[in-house]
C-alpha cells in the first residue's frame, strides 16, 4: 500500500473513531430526560450523570494513550473500538428491558 493511501486508512479511522465518542456522547445527552422521568431524578442529578461520563471517558482515554505508547497504538485503538462497540450493544439491549422497581411503578 503506498504512503498515501495508507494516510487516507488513518484519517478516515480517525474520524471514524472521533465520530463514535461524540455521538456515544450526544446520546447520553439525550437520555436525560428519560432518566429524569423514569428515576425520578433532579437536574442535579441528572448532571452528575454527564459529569460522571466525562470523567469516565477522560480517565479512559489517559490510560488508552498510555497503553498505546506501551502496547502499540493499532492495538489498543481496535481493542477500544471493540469493548466500545460491545458496551453500546449491551446497553442498547438492556434498555429494552424492563427493571423490577420500573414494574413496580407503573402498577401503581
Amino acid at each position: 500500500m503506498d504512503k498515501r493511501k495508507h494516510r487516507r486508512w488513518i484519517l478516515t479511522a480517525t474520524i471514524l473513531a472521533s465520530s463514535m465518542g461524540m455521538m456515544d456522547g450526544t446520546v447520553v445527552n439525550i437520555a436525560l430526560p428519560a432518566l429524569q422521568a423514569t428515576m425520578g431524578a433532579t437536574i442535579a442529578d441528572v448532571q452528575w450523570v454527564v459529569e460522571a461520563y466525562t470523567l469516565f471517558l477522560a480517565a479512559l482515554m489517559l490510560t488508552g494513550g498510555a497503553l498505546g505508547d506501551r502496547l502499540g497504538r493499532k492495538r489498543i485503538f481496535l481493542i477500544g473500538i471493540v469493548v466500545f462497540t460491545a458496551g453500546c450493544r449491551g446497553g442498547a439491549h438492556g434498555a429494552g428491558q424492563p427493571r423490577d422497581h420500573q414494574r413496580d411503578v407503573s402498577r401503581r
